[in-house]
């Protein structure tokens, strides 16, 4: 108990088989370590072995699959040089296409720029061409349109200008003289003629209302109501003679000698040689007064 409790009491021998006992301990445990190690990796490997069965499987697999699209890719590339072969010629073909087109461009340009311009020339003469039928056509229409109305307004004046016109319409002309005489006026005054106003001032006289109408329903231009009203206010002194009053008793009284005489003779017996019997007149002249 001394000894172990002292360390200058230990001998080297003895530290030496302490030591040894030590080793001996430490490799026996590393061999039980490196058994249970040994049979740990056995046990391991048992469960692993049908994993890395299956996973070769697996792999054999992935490798023809690889394997396939190894294949389709080196087809895929000897299509693709192909076209990519194919479509060098392609190109070469269409730049040559291009300068064709190219060519022909030019010429058709140079070829347009003549024909554009004798194109245009044509085109402004065929429009000159129209242009003046068109004219033509117009003036024809329009000497056609005169020749018309010159015609009816030939026979319109002459009818309206004739010497002897109706009883009814003998001063119709005075009346559409003065109507064309306003209308050629700017401001619409004219001189009226006097039967026109004479006219307009027994209208006015009999019915101002009806010559207020007449006047404004947008038929006839006629003198204004005023002038119309002086007129009717004004006062004509005559003698009181009337030669178509002396001309009716010339004509009565003439009538009335007649009578008288055809009834003499008609009273004259043969026994009185012709004369009328006295007496008083069986006849009454006829009442002219």
């Amino acid at each position: 108990m001394s000894s172990a409790t002292d360390p200058t009491a230990i001998t080297p021998s003895a530290m030496l088989v302490e030591l040894i006992s030590m080793a001996n301990s430490l490799v026996q445990r590393t061999y039980e370590l490196a058994s249970d190690a040994v049979a740990t990796t056995l046990q391991a490997l048992g469960l692993l072995e049908p994993l890395a069965q299956s996973a070769e499987i697996d792999l054999e697999a992935f490798h023809a699959e690889v394997q396939q699209y190894q294949e389709e890719l080196s087809e895929t590339r000897s299509e693709l040089d192909a076209a990519n072969v194919q479509l060098t010629f392609t190109a070469a073909a269409l730049e040559q296409k291009e300068l064709v087109a190219r060519d022909l461009q030019e010429k058709l340009k140079a070829k347009s720029g003549i024909s554009y311009e004798q194109l245009r020339s044509e085109t402004a003469k065929v429009a000159r061409r129209e242009h003046k039928l068109e004219v033509a056509a117009a003036v024809a229409a329009s000497t056609k349109v005169k020749l018309k109305v010159a015609a009816e307004t030939r026979a319109f004046f002459e009818t309206l200008m004739q010497e002897d016109p109706p009883a009814e319409q003998r001063f119709l002309r005075l009346l559409i003289e003065n109507q064309l005489a306003s209308l050629r006026n700017k401001s619409g005054r004219c001189f009226w003629h006097v039967e026109v106003l004479d006219w307009c001032t027994d209208v006015y006289r009999r019915n101002p209302g009806a010559y207020a109408h007449m006047a404004k329903g947008g038929f006839l231009h006629l003198p204004h109501a005023d002038t119309c009203r002086q007129r009717a206010a004004r006062t004509q002194v005559h003698s009181g003679d009337c030669p178509e009053l002396y001309e009716t008793l010339r004509t009565r009284v003439a009538r009335l000698v007649s009578e008288f005489n055809t009834f003499k003779h008609s009273r004259a017996g043969p026994a009185s040689g012709g004369h009328a019997a006295l007496g008083p007149p069986a006849w009454q002249p006829a009442v002219w007064w």
